[in-house]
């Protein structure tokens, strides 16, 4: 398992674009990934703890089923659990109570269970993390051994699961890495060393946040003392190092993505004068530095990025990277130099 974290003062530092990258090497290496948070499209941050977490869960896998081709999750255990309020251990009881269900897409069935964990007081339904972190594990693993089944790419491992944006969870922060539903102890919290699976078959899990929020008296002590057992790593994310940033830069720049932002600098490729010194050139890396609070990757391709860049194109440090207007001018300067 694998946690990325941000500082107080490091917002923008890249860990959603980060979470996405694994999204596709997890597709190379042959697993589904299943994405939960703000990198998600559709998906919910605020958890009155473990079910409702749980139940966004499953959204995310029924969106990695479409993805792929694949059924919904309608036999999802954690799913007919809280709609027909069936032990989970009574397979014929729950399948007897399934039944009696009104058939309905699987959209529709979500919303119904969505509903019947928020009822207020005794009539909502309640499981702890133990209890959830069981019923996903199986809808998890069926995931990925239906995927497999119909061939492609995808060899049978277990997915990855993404958790991002998780100082935004609210209670769904404590039934993931601590214990509980809506912090009562007891319960093994969804997440372990084994991410949402087991010894036998471990379903690995990166799960990103903020810290320097309203969630740090929960997100810190698992930080420092790096809780949840001896297999997870913690990674500070934060901007990129001296060398890096003008890698980073350089990119940005030459590949014009925010076309209406700065005219004349978010919408051409540029690239650095070959005329300008190597004093020039410093100063050109450090006043994007700057203007991007240390090299944040959430800053490149902003406004204060190009409106930076504006200026050093009229310094003449930087100049649309046309490869038959460079030509011309290498032809002009050499036939100067001839006269």
């Amino acid at each position: 398992m694998l946690c990325l974290y941000s500082v107080r003062d490091a917002q923008g530092a890249g860990k959603s674009r980060i979470l996405h990258e694994f999204v596709g090497q997890a597709v190379r290496d042959g697993r589904c990934p299943v994405l939960i948070g703000d990198a998600a499209p559709g998906s919910s941050l605020r958890f009155a703890g473990a079910t409702e977490l749980g139940l966004e869960i499953l959204a995310s896998i029924a969106r990695t089923r479409d993805i792929f081709g694949l059924e919904p999750p309608l036999k999802s255990t954690l799913l007919r659990t809280v709609l027909v309020r069936a032990p989970m251990d009574d397979e014929d009881q729950l399948d007897e109570a399934m039944a009696a269900v009104p058939d309905a897409l699987f959209a529709e069935k979500l919303a119904h269970a969505r509903k019947a964990v928020a009822l207020p007081g005794p009539g909502g339904l309640t499981l702890d993390s133990s209890t959830v972190r069981e019923l996903l594990r199986a809808d998890l693993l069926a995931l990925a051994d239906e995927a497999a089944a119909e061939g492609g790419a995808l060899e049978g491992e277990p997915p990855l699961v993404l958790f991002d944006g998780v100082e935004g969870y609210d209670k769904g922060i404590a039934a993931l890495l601590i214990a509980g539903e809506e912090g009562q102890q007891g319960a093994r919290p969804l997440l372990g060393p084994d991410g949402l699976g087991s010894t036998e078959r471990r379903i690995p899990v990166v799960a990103a946040f903020s810290m320097g929020t309203a969630a740090d008296e929960i997100l810190r002590p698992v930080v420092e003392h790096h809780g949840l057992g001896q297999r997870i790593r913690f990674e500070v994310v934060g901007g990129f190092a001296e060398g890096e940033d003008a890698l980073a830069f350089q990119r940005v720049l030459l590949h014009p993505f925010r076309l209406e932002l700065v005219p004349g600098a978010s919408n051409v490729a540029l690239a650095p004068s070959p005329r300008i010194t190597d004093e020039e050139r410093r100063n050109l890396i450090e006043s994007l530095r700057v203007g991007t609070s240390n090299a944040l990757p959430g800053q490149l391709g902003q406004q204060a990025f190009y409106a930076l860049a504006m200026m050093a194109k009229r310094a003449e440090w930087l100049e649309e990277a046309d490869d038959e207007a460079r030509l011309r001018t290498l032809i002009e300067e050499q036939q100067g130099n001839e006269v």
